[in-house]
């Protein structure tokens, strides 16, 4: 059985359930990303749900690898404005994990917004405050805005 690093969850799309494990190699990753590039062919506004609570240890050059796409979504959409996600909802309960998104999005600001949770319990709430107001959400939720 092969284990990848990501499985995508489309059952609600647009809402996408990205459930995250240990990245094994380069190409491990580089699926994940041709699968999440994937999304913007179906020409409709999505949102990940990026659960985190499977992931180990994640070698830093994945965070670097992960900001020069980030870079290449924000240029495409600049260039062809073909990329359709509105936000994404990060579960993130590790401290690593939440250090590497920090390190991510101090490096490159995303290309939605995104915010970053520490509980998936609390996902749907945040996601019914979201479609109220972008700017509606509990002061334990970490905002990181497109630049």
């Amino acid at each position: 059985m092969i284990i990848m690093f990501a499985t995508f969850d489309v059952t609600a799309f647009p809402l996408i359930l990205v459930q995250l494990g240990t990245v094994s190699d380069d190409d491990d990753f580089f699926i994940f990303l041709k699968q999440w590039e994937n999304y913007d062919l179906k020409y409709e506004n999505y949102t990940f749900v990026f659960d985190t609570t499977n992931v180990g240890y994640i070698p830093v050059k994945y965070a670097y690898k992960m900001t020069h796409f980030i870079s290449g979504l924000k240029r495409r959409k600049a260039l062809h404005n073909n990329v359709y996600l509105e936000r994404s909802i990060i579960i993130a309960s590790t401290w690593y994990v939440r250090g590497l998104l920090r390190l991510i999005f101090s490096t490159q600001t995303p290309v939605a917004p995104v915010y970053m949770i520490d509980d998936k319990t609390n996902v749907q709430q945040l996601l019914e405050n979201l479609c109220l107001d972008p700017g509606f959400y509990k002061s334990n939720v970490v905002r990181f805005l497109p630049g």
